[in-house]
């Protein structure tokens, strides 16, 4: 019988086979070491945080801490990095005026603030009253929380985290995610900073509520991938003591609910746009007003224009943006304005002028609107509204009326250009 060659590569292969064996025999000699023992949670008591604290990250515990209450924080906190803080059934941390608060992970080992369960709205989630500007969340993680407002107060949201009151927190690199209803809620008196953070998977990304609440929107945080993909803002309103305010372009959708007469007011601001914002009006009544000495620029490009549409694409689905302010920055361009027209039972135009007024519009295109583009509010015994104007596109042939919904007027400047 003819031996079988031995080629180079079968060669290498018992090489390797006797290799093995040999190591495998040494092995048997030596002591294996133990693995690390798996350490179950510490379970946090009610009364724990009525003291300064510090929790530490362990690695022989997955999970370091365990609250089952209401736990409310009256001293000061730290939360190291690492650290994984579970929640049983509507359990919550509550950080009270007195207290202060530090949890400040790194991009390896972020702090993970979760449920006990892993399960949209299982726990109600943090909530943020301590006015300390030395507040800060820094790579942190907030999911599965929602279940009910971690504040009692009637007026609140449930959130996987809320800022109330005076809260007042910077937030850097945290995660919002699988919350119910929304990722974060704010309706406090300060204006925080929230930078390079995720929204994502949540009912709603974040919701706010207050004067000059824009200004906590910037385009470093991702709001995308969440059950309702945009920011919502309630009940808004702008005063900035004369001062510029600058609506921020966000990868998401801006979505305005209005109250007491549907009315987003801006006054004593100078109100700029940026490029590409999209800007969705929430009902039929809801209108945009530009008053007094505040004013309006609102300036998009061919590429980036800027939007103003209703939740659904149908005629007046939304109100109006009416311009009561003869200044003279007042400026709209390069936008699409769709969908607007106040109601089917009582149609208004799309923008209007009040007498006195003064508004710049030009490269705007009106869609799918219920009335007139622009509409004169002349009235007697005052001075007439001012409209500078260039290539306005209509799909519906009503360009300009006088009033808010006719006679058609051929030139916007002369009440009686009349057909």
């Amino acid at each position: 019988m003819e031996m079988l060659k031995q080629t180079p590569k079968i060669a290498a292969l018992l090489m390797g086979l006797l290799m093995l064996l040999s190591s495998c025999s040494e092995d048997d000699d030596v002591a294996t070491e133990p693995e690390a023992e798996i350490l179950p949670p510490i379970v946090l008591d009610c009364d724990y945080f009525k003291e300064d604290r510090i929790l530490e990250n362990d690695p022989q515990r997955p999970v370091d801490y365990i609250i089952s209450c209401e736990a409310k924080v009256t001293k000061d906190l730290i939360i190291e990095p690492g650290v994984v803080l579970a929640f049983s059934e509507d359990a919550s941390l509550i950080l009270e005026k007195e207290s202060s608060f530090k949890m400040e992970g790194t991009e390896d080992k972020p702090i993970i603030l979760t449920g006990e369960v892993a399960e949209k709205g299982l726990w109600r989630g943090v909530l943020i009253e301590s006015n300390k500007t030395s507040n800060s969340m820094k790579y942190v993680t907030i999911e599965y929380a929602g279940s009910k407002s971690a504040s009692h107060r009637g007026d609140m949201y449930p959130a996987g985290l809320q800022i109330a009151m005076d809260g007042d927190v910077t937030i850097d690199h945290c995660k919002f995610q699988y919350c119910k209803d929304n990722g974060l809620y704010w309706t406090s008196t300060k204006y925080i900073s929230i930078t390079n953070s995720v929204f994502t998977k949540n009912d709603v990304p974040i919701k706010t509520r207050g004067n000059n609440q824009i200004k906590l929107y910037n385009n470093t945080n991702d709001y995308t991938g969440n059950t309702h993909d945009y920011v919502h803002m309630q009940f808004p309103s702008i005063s900035n003591d004369n001062k510029k305010i600058t609506w921020k372009k966000i990868n998401v959708p801006y979505f305005i609910t209005t109250r007491v007469y549907n009315r987003f007011d801006v006054d004593h601001a100078q109100l700029i746009i940026e490029p590409g914002t999209d800007i969705i009006m929430a009902t039929a009544e809801t209108h945009l007003r530009i008053r007094g000495d505040a004013s309006i620029t609102a300036v998009g490009t061919t590429s980036s224009p800027i939007v103003f549409r209703g939740e659904n694409d149908v005629k007046a689905s939304w109100g109006y943006i009416l311009i009561q302010s003869g200044n003279a920055l007042n400026e709209i361009g390069h936008v699409s304005i769709k969908n607007a027209g106040n109601s089917m039972g009582n149609i208004k135009a799309a923008v209007q002028i009040a007498y006195g007024s003064y508004l710049n519009i030009h490269n705007a295109n009106f869609k799918n609107n219920a009335g007139y583009a622009v509409g004169m509010l002349y009235s007697g015994g005052v001075a007439w509204p001012v409209l500078d104007y260039d290539n306005i596109m209509v799909d519906n042939g009503k360009k300009f009326c006088k009033g808010a919904n006719g006679p058609k007027l051929t030139n916007p400047n002369d009440p009686d250009s009349t057909n």
